[in-house]
């Protein structure tokens, strides 16, 4: 995944199907849509928030380090629930869903103004 376009289409495919999950569970859709979308946004979202700053290589090990991560991250808060005797994995889904997604928004603003930058030219006098 070194091109930066098809890293841009991934992050805009896991954020529109986290937002389809969320909205699927927002208004209690209960089709057969569902659960395959929230394997996906869980099983991806979390590690490809992680992975998002750092460099990419190869598309497969992307994806192997996305989906460990992902469980391991949802592994520490089921276990921090559990002993917190809050069991609650509707708030937990949100909290690493909106965390997930907001660290693939800052990752896409910054890449999108680092383009910018390298696309004007310098000394243009264009605000930062």
């Amino acid at each position: 995944m070194t091109d930066r376009r098809l890293d841009r289409m991934t992050h805009v495919a896991l954020l529109t199907m986290a937002a389809v999950t969320a909205v699927m569970v927002a208004v209690g859709y209960v089709g057969p849509v569902r659960p395959v979308t929230a394997v996906v946004t869980a099983a991806l979202l979390p590690g490809a928030a992680v992975l998002a700053w750092l460099p990419r290589r190869d598309f497969t090990a992307w994806f192997a380090l996305a989906c460990g991560l992902s469980l391991a991250a949802e592994t520490v808060f089921a276990l921090a629930m559990t002993w917190l005797r809050w069991w609650h994995p509707e708030v937990a889904a949100g909290v690493v869903g909106t965390a997930a997604a907001a660290s693939l928004v800052l990752r896409l603003r910054v890449d999108s103004r680092t383009r910018d930058r390298a696309r004007s030219p310098a000394g243009s006098g264009g605000t930062p």
